[in-house]
């Protein structure tokens, strides 16, 4: 038992080195049965940092301000469980953080550099380059929304599929419908992408047009 604070801080200061954290990482990684799939969930997160260290300023929408700020990439299996995260300041962003996070979680799950891994990511990510300069060096493939999509270029008949999301409310026969469709076409920016364009409809009859890559 350390009954103090000080005591707490400074041991816990002893045991937060690298290889601690990988170890960690890893065992949690044994417990969900990460290892089993290649899909996963990558989850950047920006938080206002206000302890002593000299961390650089940036945006931070937690105070809507600029303010010293602590990025952790988060990685998710695709069943939503926590399973990798990496802390940054703000000297790199995202598009340069993705690599070495991606390269460090391979070596933390012991995936050989020959099994493909892919990775749904929700923002700020999108750059034509990057999925080129990622997919071979890496062996990643990447799903996330077309940044500037303009709406407007869906076509009925070129429909590839649709189908109905039905979520429950406070009771699970109380269902909400949300009916989806998509074309499944490449991208005309470059062919070796993958756009999927889609219509998707809340239960108030609101419909949106958004575009999805993948590489």
């Amino acid at each position: 038992v350390i009954p103090t604070l000080y005591g707490q801080r400074r041991y816990l200061d002893e045991l937060a080195d690298p290889e601690n954290l990988t170890e960690l990482l890893g065992c949690n990684a044994e417990l969900i049965g990460a290892r089993s799939g290649t899909d996963f969930y990558y989850d950047p997160h920006t938080k206002h940092y206000t302890g002593a260290h000299k961390l650089l300023q940036g945006w931070c929408a937690g105070i809507k301000g600029i303010g010293k700020v602590l990025h952790m990439d988060f990685i998710h299996t695709d069943q939503g469980q926590p399973v990798f995260v990496e802390h940054s300041d703000n000297f790199h962003d995202l598009r340069e953080r993705f690599p070495r996070s991606v390269t460090a979680f391979r070596r933390m799950m012991r995936f050989d550099d020959d099994i493909p891994l892919t990775f749904i990511i929700d923002r700020g990510i999108f750059k034509i380059a990057l999925f080129s300069e990622l997919r071979d060096p890496l062996n990643v493939h990447i799903v996330t929304w077309e940044k500037g999509y303009q709406k407007g270029q869906w076509q009925e008949e070129n429909k590839s599929g649709e189908f109905i999301l039905r979520r429950a409310r406070n009771s699970s026969k109380d269902l909400k419908n949300y009916p989806f469709a998509f074309i499944d076409r490449p991208w005309s920016k470059d062919p070796s992408i993958r756009q999927i364009i889609v219509k998707a409809t809340n239960p108030k009859n609101t419909t949106i047009e958004v575009a999805v890559h993948f590489r």
